[in-house]
């Protein structure tokens, strides 16, 4: 398939516009991607900005990890690596669903306290093993 993917902000959101031919086939397997709209003012299909659709269109992922994790710095500054990306993905999740800002930073902080107390005593239990 002939594409091409950048990053762009849309309405005050990340996303990634895709462009590729004005097939109905293409456009209605683009309508099936989780977060999939279609802008009249950029005329193009885009989704939201998140690792899985960079992976999928061949967009860099090193900056959008480093961005996200140092925007959640603080609150997974003490996770380790998957528990990071298991915070980014649930945080996009929410961003996808179109929950509120507060809502989000209100969960981000429950989840982030969950993961916490389960990385805290599965690395306890660990050094007691030793």
């Amino acid at each position: 398939m002939n594409y091409s993917a950048t990053q762009v902000e849309h309405k005050g959101q990340k996303r990634i516009a895709v462009q590729f031919p004005n097939q109905p086939e293409l456009i209605s397997r683009f309508k099936k991607l989780e977060g999939a709209r279609w802008s009249a003012t950029m005329r193009c299909w885009h989704v939201p900005d998140m690792t899985e659709y960079r992976k999928r269109f061949g967009i860099e992922i090193k900056n959008i990890m480093c961005n996200q994790i140092e925007h959640n710095k603080g609150l997974v500054s003490g996770f380790n690596e998957e528990n990071q990306q298991i915070m980014i993905r649930y945080e996009n999740e929410l961003k996808v669903k179109k929950y509120s800002d507060s809502t989000i930073k209100v969960y981000r902080q429950i989840h982030t306290g969950f993961i916490g107390t389960l990385q805290y005593k599965y690395n306890h239990a660990i050094y007691l093993r030793k």
